[in-house]
């Protein structure tokens, strides 16, 4: 722990089995944090003992005057939102989420004015793209995948995602001029992200290895954590069956494939799809698409960490951006404004009865932005 006004030092919390072992819903916080049911999700964001073991030693060791946290996660840490943990002292707070402490000075700035933006969405995931990659069609994701699970070999399930293209057509409207891609042909996507500042998917994202490993880093296998990034990624135009296609990458813009990208001049990346933070992790983290835009050398990423429900994605992404671009607030000023707005987003039924639909922390916790 290190404070403005004093020296580092160590501050001993918690192991990491006091932790993965916590009991929660009928199972362990483990058990919860690599579920892929987003209902399995809530009592890790309503349980305020479990918030308490977490931030009351941190809080207790901070100045009285502090009102900003900086945190850089390790272990189980990487795939649990402890900002979003229901304890009275953090809503006095602002917590910012890095991936290491160097990250803090980048951090500060927020996105440039007036900066190329890119943003994909609206996909279809059965046609393929018109134009072609005869010379450099890539399947490396789908053949590890393949090697996963067999059943892949017949295609990738990929369903329209209904909501996306309204949502990427309100985003538009936000921006002066930005390129949206409808068809979002994988090697251009490649090709165009190193040469805008923001970009924007709504997309699936999927991780198809999420696991929290106990055998210790210095054991584990660095070749098979390295070739995990190839199980998570974003998909593109034709994703449920390119790799069938000779002429055309696979349609998976896999983790792998993003950290050999030149990406330092991307500034923020805001990913409307799911699973984008989660993936097999290592000591580097999750092998996700998060893993893979940090290590390319985006400066802020917003990821989710289990499926997210469209409606209140798309509410919370085009509460996000009118903050940003409308209302004047940084960027996690604009992160917290439209995660209240999704949780206390109300709906009047029929009879006049108001319902809250978005209220439980599986519809507004998913989200983290990573800076």
């Amino acid at each position: 722990m290190t404070t403005k006004t004093g020296p580092s030092r160590f501050l001993p919390l918690f192991t990491a089995s006091d932790l993965h072992d916590y009991a929660i819903g009928g199972g362990t916080l483990l058990d919860s944090v690599v579920s892929r049911q987003y209902t399995d999700k809530n009592g890790m964001y309503t349980d305020s003992l479990l918030a308490r073991k977490i931030w009351e030693p941190i809080l207790r060791h901070l100045p009285p005057d502090t009102h900003e946290i900086w945190f850089a996660p390790d272990g189980i840490l990487h795939q649990l939102a402890i900002e979003h943990m229901p304890y009275a002292p953090l809503r006095a707070m602002q917590v910012h989420r890095v991936v290491s402490s160097a990250d803090i000075h980048h951090s500060l700035q927020e996105p440039s004015e007036g900066c190329d933006v890119l943003i994909v969405g609206g996909i279809d995931y059965i046609t393929l793209p018109s134009s072609v990659d005869s010379l450099r069609a890539n399947h490396a994701a789908a053949d590890y995948l393949i090697t996963l699970d067999k059943r892949f070999r017949k295609g990738f399930h990929f369903p329209a995602l209904s909501h996306s293209r309204s949502e990427v057509d309100s985003l538009s409207l936000l921006f002066s001029h930005p390129e949206v891609l409808y068809e979002a042909n994988e090697t251009y996507v490649k090709q165009r992200l190193p040469h805008v500042c923001q970009a924007i998917f709504s997309t699936h994202g999927y991780s198809f290895q999420v696991a929290m490993p106990r055998v210790p880093s210095a054991h584990r296998d660095s070749l098979m954590s390295d070739n995990t990034l190839y199980a998570a990624g974003l998909a593109m135009s034709g994703a449920r069956r390119a790799f069938l296609s000779p002429h055309h990458e696979d349609g998976l813009l896999s983790a792998r494939e993003l950290i050999e990208l030149p990406l330092d001049g991307l500034e923020l990346v805001v990913l409307s799809a799911c699973q984008t933070a989660q993936g097999y992790s290592s000591d580097e983290g999750p092998a996700g698409v998060l893993r893979g835009l940090k290590k390319a050398g985006a400066r802020t990423v917003l990821a989710t960490l289990w499926p997210v429900y469209d409606p209140a994605s798309e509410l919370f992404m085009l509460t996000f951006f009118r903050g940003l671009r409308q209302e004047g607030l940084n960027q996690w000023s604009a992160f917290r404004h439209a995660q209240e707005t999704v949780r206390r987003h109300e709906e009047t039924l029929r009879d006049g009865t108001v319902i809250y639909p978005y209220s439980d922390p599986s519809y507004w916790a998913p989200f983290i932005l990573v800076e």
